[in-house]
């Protein structure tokens, strides 16, 4: 990979932080809005998990060793994820969380030592902390008063 590709990857997670962030703190200001704004946030979630877990899915096919373990976590995770979208906020939200951590935690188990470019597991740690930190102040939002007329 080159740097500048390099460069593109990290600018690209950092922008797929921005509707986290937003939607996390949405409410805070469009609070009449809270139940739509989260249930987007669930959605988007949902989606980058899926894409995390399909990323699995292409390095280990590419690699000369491929891991059926690896493939079958890496549906897994996605399945969770699209499971979460018929959940309740609470539920989905905790899903959510724990399936990010536990693929970040599967891939510096399984794909970080022999696969992944040098600069990539701290580029993952990152994005993953952000989106599991505006996961929990998703779940604080849901104990927001409504509005008062």
């Amino acid at each position: 990979m080159t740097f500048k590709d390099q460069i593109l990857a990290q600018r690209l997670g950092f922008f797929g932080l921005i509707p986290f962030i937003v939607l996390a703190t949405g409410p805070w200001v469009l609070y009449d809005h809270t139940a739509l704004i989260l249930q987007a946030f669930g959605v988007y979630s949902a989606m980058i998990l899926t894409f995390m877990a399909g990323t699995v899915w292409g390095v280990r096919l590419g690699y000369q060793e491929p891991d059926p373990g690896s493939l079958l976590v890496a549906a897994g995770v996605a399945v969770a994820a699209m499971v979460s979208l018929v959940l309740p906020a609470r539920a989905a939200l905790v899903i959510l969380s724990a399936a990010f951590l536990f693929l970040l935690q599967w891939e510096r188990r399984q794909v970080f030592p022999t696969l992944a470019e040098d600069w990539y597991p701290a580029l993952r740690q990152r994005l993953t902390w952000t989106a599991v930190a505006c996961h929990m102040i998703a779940f604080l939002n849901l104990w927001m008063p409504p509005a008062q007329g």
